[in-house]
Parts: C-alpha cells; structure tokens; sequence
C-alpha cells in the first residue's frame, strides 16, 4: 500500500483512507487511471502554445472554459488569461497539481525547459517592446543633434569668411583653401558654393544628417540653397543706363549692372550681345525650371556653370560663345 496526497488540503495521507485524518475531506475509493491523469508539463505546454484557444482547458476537462476561450480567441482576452494560468500551472508544486486534478496521485514535476521559458519569453517581450520605442527615439535625437552640429559648423564657416574678407578687402573670392586655414576642424563637408563677397553661399552637409544647409552672405541659413540675382538670371529686357563710372553705354543684363563687381559680370554689362545672351539664357532656364522635377539640382548645375564657364571667361567672343552653348544645353530638356 502507498501513500497518496489529501484531495482538500494536500497533506500526505494512506491512499486507502476514506477521509483524510486532518482537514476530514471525503476521499475517493479507488485512485485514477494511468491514461486518466493529468500532466502538469502537457498542461503547460498545451496552455504556452495553444493557450489561446483553450486547448489546455479541455485538456483538464473544463470543456465550458474552453469553448468560451475558443469563442473569443479572435478578441486577444485569451491569450492574455492563458498567460496568467500557465504561469500558475508552471509554478505550482506537484502536490497542488496532485491534489486539484489526479486525486492526489503525484506526477513528474513541470520539465525546467518549460520553466525557463515562462521566464525568459515575457522579458525578451518586454525589451523588444522597450527597444521597438528607445531605439527610433534615439536615433532620431542624434539625428538633430548632427544637424545641430551642422548648422553650428556652417556659422563657424561664415565667421571664417567674413573675417577673410575684412582682412583682404580688394578679394573678390572665397577659395575652399582660404576657409580650411581658419575652419579646418569640421566633422561636416562644408563647400563654397559661391565665394563673392556680396554673394556668398556657403553650404554645410553632415554624414548623420540627412539635411544640406546653406548660409548666405547676410548669414541666414536656410535648408535650400539660396536665390541670388547675380547668380540665377531672371529674365528682363535689355535697357540702356548710363554708367557712373564712365561715359561708354552699359546694356542691363539680367542682373543688376549696378552691383556688379567679378570680371564677368562687368564685362556681360558693358556688351550689348552679352547683355542679350544673358536674358536669353534666363529665359531658357526660368522655362526648364517650371517644368523640372529636381529644382535643387538644377539650381547647383547653374551655379557651377556660371563659377567654371562664365566666370573664367576674360573676353567678349568666348563669354557668347559659352553662352550659346549653355542656352542649346538647357533648350534641349
């Protein structure tokens, strides 16, 4: 004869005994069969994987249960309640899980595999949920702390070519070299994409940040690039005005004769076919810009045309000629 577990208190009693000796709770005649007792690992395993839809109550017989579980398993209410009975059935002693379902008949303890699982699933959920929330939050503050950075650097530039200029007042140009001498330790790529003085644009692009600043020559920063007059034309057309510098006729381009002050610019003044060339080529341009898609692009490809085509240009005849090939290029699109 063995010993059995009280199936009101739990307490170790005769498996023979009618009532158990200390809490007098009836006890069954005869024990349960082998194929009739209830494991508590299925019973864990069943709630951990198919809590959701009952499976571990109609494992235990609780038939009612289970249907409901099975009715509302698309509500999430479940699956949650699941997670609260495994976590009790994992972790109560064999002599509870004996007592409540196989008439005090002890079985093998719950697997530790199942055990560890109950405890390392609901923290890897918990981090991946924390993390799912820190880590876009976190990149996004470093995000603008790079463009900060940026912004900050591209102000350290300007200072750098505003005190260039008060120390070389006959410059009329910026050079990448010139700013590195006094800004050389930058973690952005800062570039020169205008270095006159009356028309400087400075832009500031940093590797964590997505964002390209410009600054101009009144220091305001702006995330596009700027407009200029002396640098982007804008169609007008060609008048006579009297130069106060000398008595030759000067032909109004597409910018302001008055402010002119590169080689180039004077030069384009002081001709009449430039002066043409000049708003003919800002018509052209104000036309494929309306239609182009990539405005910025079309704006630093100007900018770059007017620094390494127009600008290099010392005489009248290679100055039309770089602008009737810059006006076929852009009519083309």
């Amino acid at each position: 004869m063995g010993m059995v577990f009280c199936r009101g208190c739990g307490k170790e009693i005769h498996e023979t005994a009618p009532t158990c000796p200390h809490c007098g709770a009836p006890q069954s005649a005869q024990g349960l069969s082998s194929t009739s007792l209830k494991s508590q690992t299925v019973a864990g395993l069943l709630c951990a994987f198919l809590g959701a839809f009952g499976a571990h109550r109609f494992y235990l017989g609780k038939i009612a249960s289970g249907v409901l579980y099975l009715l509302f398993c698309w509500t999430g209410i479940p699956s949650l309640i699941a997670f609260i009975e495994l976590i009790i059935i994992v972790f109560s002693s064999p002599q509870k899980w004996a007592a409540k379902y196989n008439n005090g008949q002890l079985m093998p303890p719950v697997n530790v595999f199942l055990k560890v699982l109950v405890l390392i699933v609901p923290v890897i959920f918990i981090i991946g949920i924390l993390a799912a929330i820190a880590i876009p939050q976190f990149s996004a503050y470093r995000a603008k702390s790079y463009c900060a950075l940026s912004k900050a650097e591209l102000k350290t530039a300007y200072t750098c070519a505003q005190a260039f200029f008060a120390d070389n007042p006959t410059a009329t140009n910026l050079s990448s070299v010139q700013l590195d001498a006094c800004n050389s330790s930058t973690t952005s790529a800062i570039e020169i994409i205008s270095g006159h003085p009356n028309n400087l644009i400075i832009s500031s692009k940093h590797g964590g940040c997505k964002t390209t600043y410009y600054i101009n020559s009144e220091g305001y920063i702006s995330e596009e690039l700027p407009y200029s007059s002396a640098q982007e034309p804008e169609a007008s057309a060609p008048t006579a005005v009297p130069d106060q510098t000398s008595e030759m006729t000067v032909w109004s381009p597409s910018f302001d004769c008055t402010k002119a002050s590169s080689n180039a610019e004077l030069l384009i003044c002081s001709s009449e076919e430039l002066a043409t060339a000049d708003v003919a080529l800002a018509q052209v341009y104000e036309a494929v810009m309306s239609r182009t898609d990539d405005k910025q692009a079309l704006k630093r490809e100007q900018l770059a045309w007017l620094k390494n085509e127009r600008d290099v240009c010392t005489d009248e005849d290679a100055m039309l000629k770089v602008y009737q090939e810059r006006i076929e290029q852009l009519s083309t699109r």
